[in-house]
């Protein structure tokens, strides 16, 4: 969700270092105002010199039990919300810091930084919702005890009721499921059309939820777009409420006079065996949706506890991406692309490499989509643009002739709406020359939403650089519209190159996307050559460039430079 237009602020009290700077870089970036301290004292005086709107508090630190900290916050503003950060196994904690006045708590360590913040949410809306009542007149005990155990915005129960119904079904021996239920896509909802319509549709899945469970189920709303349902362990029950789950999302949604068709991830977990309390139980279903990895469909992954090894090691690898930056662990290489006709140097695409501070290489397939993910390919990728133009101008100045200089936009970066405004200030402060700039884009990017990209692809191209479709042939490009894109250049994917000129099919079809691109009077180049045979076939069918291992592997600044010059 997206901080309101005042900003909020917010204390992080916690002794992890890593942690603390994880959360706070975090919330900082979604536009809070965040104020951090390592221990509770330090919590303490900085919540009294600075009013935050809301505390987030770790309750086992070196310096102090987090559970002495919330009273005295209590008694210092009764109505500042308390978020407790507790760790696995510490349920119990948890609940006493509820009822010493804590507003809700999430589990170490956090699987998504965007669930605490959809939490911090959900506690300020409470929070205004109790103010607004008590400035109208006096809530009483039952009113308040309500507003504590259900969502404000659902009416459903919340995180923390949901835990005291699963505390009273294990005391008597139940075995129970927890379905949790992730929407797909609701940011992308809630930034094309707003927070009402966004709020409208989370209440109207409630509403369908709601409608097919039994008194036997108890619904909740986590926050954000996620609802939970615990129930009884019975293989029959489970696979028909899965399957009326299924069937909900199968209908639109009104929004505004249009329907939206939502779907959604199911993740299962069950007690006993995955967990002992009902955080143990959200983790490990969030951990099967995640292992599910779809995002366009509706899907039910039951919890293995083999996937936790696997997410573990992507927390692991996130959290040294967000440092990776600043330690200047990324580097780039470039690998030469070469004119057919002269067999010459006359281009180069950059690629980049993330050097770990142990030594080892990270293929860029393990870490790219979490660059992706986490939202940090935008700072990296400006990073790379800079980079790559600051390290052309060094080699012109080496005395290399000019060349063009392509390097990747990820979808992130090129929807962000600043792309062009990044170009101008990186090719003014570097004094690269733009007609020698070439920016690569995939086709699902640039057909992602036409009508909107060729607005931003014409933008760009009134700069002065040249676009490349990447990847061409392999996505669902539309001709009409192809005709219409300021494109310069077509880049044949290495999966057509690969078996040319013995598979019949490619080859045929590489041969007519380079003779639909002379039509259209546009530059082909192909990567992936690795042979002789794919490089003379190539230069029968009037390719202009190509790149690929039979030239050059990727190789660093100084290595690129002595190719040139050999």
């Amino acid at each position: 969700m997206t901080p309101p237009s005042v900003p909020i602020s917010i204390l992080t009290v916690e002794d992890d270092a890593g942690q603390r700077r994880s959360i706070v870089d975090y919330l900082e970036d979604s536009g809070f105002i965040v104020h951090e301290a390592a221990s509770g004292e330090e919590g303490f005086n900085l919540f009294r010199q600075r009013r935050p709107d809301l505390v987030i508090t770790d309750l086992n630190m070196e310096n102090g039990h987090g559970l002495d900290l919330i009273p005295l916050l209590r008694e210092e503003s009764p109505h500042t919300p308390i978020i407790v950060l507790s760790g696995t196994g510490m349920v119990n904690d948890a609940v006493e810091a509820m009822k010493r006045g804590a507003w809700d708590f999430i589990t170490k360590p956090v699987l998504r930084l965007s669930q605490l913040e959809d939490i911090c949410h959900t506690v300020l809306s409470r929070a205004n919702e109790l103010k607004k009542q008590q400035q109208s007149s006096e809530t009483d005990k039952n009113a308040f005890n309500h507003l504590q155990m259900h969502d404000a915005l659902t009416g459903l129960p919340n995180r923390l009721q949901l835990s005291e119904l699963f505390q009273k079904q294990t005391a008597m021996g139940r075995r129970l499921c927890l379905i949790l239920i992730d929407l797909n896509n609701f940011k992308v909802v809630n930034a094309n059309f707003g927070h009402q319509i966004a709020n409208n549709l989370l209440c109207q899945v409630a509403t369908r939820l709601k409608a097919i469970c039994s008194n036997r189920d108890t619904l909740a709303h986590l926050g954000g777009d996620e609802f939970a349902i615990l129930t009884i362990f019975c293989d029959t029950r489970v696979k028909y409420l899965v399957s009326l789950i299924k069937d909900a999302f199968c209908l639109p949604f009104a929004a505004h006079e249009q329907e939206l068709f939502v779907s959604a991830n199911l993740g299962i977990s069950r007690w006993p065996g995955d967990g002992n309390g009902v955080e143990d139980l959200l983790r490990c279903a969030n951990i099967a949706i995640r292992k599910s990895g779809e995002r366009s469909r509706t899907t039910v992954q039951f919890y293995d506890p083999a996937f936790g090894e696997h997410v573990r090691g992507r927390i692991e690898m996130e959290t040294s991406l967000r440092r990776a930056l600043e330690r200047d662990e990324f580097i780039l290489h470039f690998q030469p692309q070469i004119d057919v006709v002269s067999g010459r140097m006359a281009g180069v695409e950059t690629l980049v490499r993330w050097q770990r501070s142990a030594g080892n290489l990270v293929p860029p397939s393990d870490f790219i989509p979490l660059l992706e993910e986490s939202g940090l390919i935008i700072p990296v990728g400006e990073w790379i643009l800079k980079q790559a133009c600051t390290q052309y101008v060094e080699w012109q100045k080496a005395g290399l002739p000019p060349f063009t200089l392509s390097v990747n936009i990820s979808a992130p970066q090129f929807k962000s709406g600043t792309l062009p405004g990044t170009i101008v200030k990186i090719l003014e402060e570097t004094g690269m020359s733009p007609d020698c700039l070439c920016l690569e884009l995939t086709e699902s990017i640039v057909m992602d939403d036409i009508e909107e990209n060729i607005t931003t692809l014409t933008k760009l191209r009134n700069l002065g650089i040249s676009l490349s479709i990447d990847d061409f042939g392999t996505g669902y490009s539309s001709l009409s519209y192809l005709r219409r894109m300021p494109v310069t250049e077509l880049k044949i994917d290495r999966s057509f190159i690969s078996t040319i000129p013995h598979d019949q099919n490619n080859t045929a079809i590489v041969n007519s996307i380079i003779s639909m691109a002379q039509c259209m009077k546009l530059r082909v180049v192909a990567e992936g050559v690795e042979t002789d045979d794919q490089l003379q076939h190539l230069a029968r069918c009037q390719c202009q460039m190509v790149q690929g291992y039979y030239f050059s592997k990727p190789l660093s600044p100084q290595s690129f430079l002595e190719f040139c010059r050999e």
